[in-house]
């Protein structure tokens, strides 16, 4: 379940203790930004907590849609699953800009600045210790996909989205076509979580958070801050709305930062 009550409409900026700030930017997939951001006219340093071979995959999405719009849409409908669910509600939506590819918010972020200031949070194939919680997933969304068909899990899907949408609060002049969306990335996400469960999905949440802490490290190293005053510098981080909560917790823990290599094109 997701705890509606914790749903952020606006940007989170978490101090790190060692100095800098994370800019936690809540968004729902295949939207465009929230009613409520407003977008800094300053280009901040890009943390995407996706492996770095998503932007090929976005590459393609535009190449795409600049051939034939709408196409991404009709794929992930096409495909099924709980994806496909989520981006046909959002297509019955009214009012609201979407669904669109490659990813509005994410993406529209990364176009705005240079390659070298983008920090990849999911670790790549060669990190052993990933492989195995991507093992260990496996091996629990097989045994879940056996106690669940895929009609119940479509169902449950549905379920969840009306139960949301009952219970989320919008902040005040947003349209009421963004409850039904944000109902719609709750029940998704909830279903994507629970492929994984608790246990593996916070162990996730902690790895990420430890690396989000060593990207803002690895900034300071690099003296991308102004003024040379740490305490200024600031790494936006785009994140689905139902996610964000648990990411900020893993984040209240203060992990020990994880140095990691960015960018393995600028090593090549």
């Amino acid at each position: 379940m997701i705890d509606v009550s914790r749903l952020e409409w606006r940007p989170i900026r978490w101090k790190d203790p060692n100095g800098g700030f994370l800019q936690l930017i809540p968004y729902i997939p295949a939207l465009g930004p929230l009613p409520t951001f407003k977008r800094s006219k300053r280009n901040y340093p890009l943390a995407l907590l996706l492996p770095s071979e998503e932007i090929e995959t976005w590459n393609e999405d535009a190449r795409l849609e600049r051939s034939s719009p709408g196409a991404s849409a009709i794929e992930a409908i096409t495909s099924g699953g709980s994806f496909g669910d989520f981006i046909t509600t959002l297509s019955d939506l009214s009012g609201i800009d979407g669904p669109r590819f490659p990813d509005p918010v994410p993406y529209g972020l990364l176009r705005r600045i240079r390659k070298k200031q983008v920090f990849f949070i999911e670790p790549d194939v060669s990190d052993d210790d990933w492989m195995k919680w991507i093992e260990s997933s496996i091996d629990y969304g097989t045994r879940m996909l056996r106690l669940l068909s895929m009609v119940f899990r479509s169902r449950k899907q549905q379920r969840a989205m009306r139960r949301y949408s009952k219970s989320i609060d919008l902040p005040e002049h947003v349209d009421g076509q963004w409850n039904l969306a944000s109902a719609a990335a709750c029940a998704w996400w909830q279903v994507c979580e629970s492929v994984i469960g608790p246990s593996l999905a916070l162990a996730r949440d902690r790895r990420f958070a430890s690396r989000l802490r060593g990207a803002v490290e690895m900034l300071r190293m690099r003296d991308w801050v102004d003024e040379g005053d740490s305490s200024n510098m600031i790494l936006e981080v785009p994140i689905h709305q139902p996610w964000l909560p648990s990411i900020h917790s893993a984040l209240n823990e203060n992990p020990k930062p994880e140095l990691f290599d960015r960018l393995k094109e600028e090593e090549e």
